[in-house]
């Protein structure tokens, strides 16, 4: 999976999408305000099995990749050191969801915001916003609105814990047969209205 980051330049926002080691794989263009930069990627990530959307350059020694949505140019790949490499890497991508959070690093509100995008078993409509505190040396992570905490030292264990903790509440509300309360029903509209069913 990987991580994607809103990156502001001058008055533009983009996004980028980094691999486990940092590299850049793939960047969007630029747009005018960050909620366009969210609400295009979360259309790219939750329309990414359309084959349409993918267009692998044609041209000699060409070896990237770009995805278009209604005619649009939405992002760039990396370059690959051949055509059949950018080839293999588009059919990856297909495979549901591939982004793990996103990290908005725009700076608007004076900090860096985390979302969630998928867990290793649910897909979102659209990234859901972490909000994270520091207490003492410990990550605080929390989606409010779900009742999900989670606590760590590292950062990147708070937010695979707190993903480990939605699964959990999904299994909780929606597949195991439970008699639920007035307040787990809520709860459970509020989760499945976010959900990709």
């Amino acid at each position: 999976m990987y991580t994607c980051e809103i990156i502001k330049e001058n008055t533009e926002y983009r996004f980028e999408c980094l691999d486990y080691r940092g590299y850049s794989v793939f960047r969007s263009v630029d747009f005018t305000s960050k909620n366009e930069a969210i609400s295009r990627l979360s259309y790219y990530l939750n329309n990414v099995e359309k084959d349409e959307i993918y267009e692998v350059c044609d041209g000699e020694g060409c070896n990237y990749f770009k995805i278009t949505i209604d005619g649009v140019l939405l992002l760039e790949s990396k370059s690959f050191n051949n055509k059949k490499s950018a080839y293999e890497f588009v059919e990856k991508l297909k495979g549901g969801c591939l982004v793990s959070h996103i990290i908005d690093k725009s700076f608007d509100e004076g900090e860096v915001f985390y979302y969630l995008s998928c867990t290793s078993e649910l897909q979102f409509k659209s990234p859901i916003r972490i909000s994270l505190e520091k207490e003492d040396n410990q990550f605080v992570a929390s989606i409010p609105d779900l009742k999900v905490f989670s606590y760590s030292e590292n950062l990147i264990e708070v937010i695979e814990e707190l993903k480990f903790d939605l699964d959990d509440l999904f299994n909780d509300l929606f597949v195991k047969k439970h008699q639920l309360s007035k307040n787990a029903l809520a709860l459970k509209e509020r989760f499945a209205s976010q959900l990709v069913l």
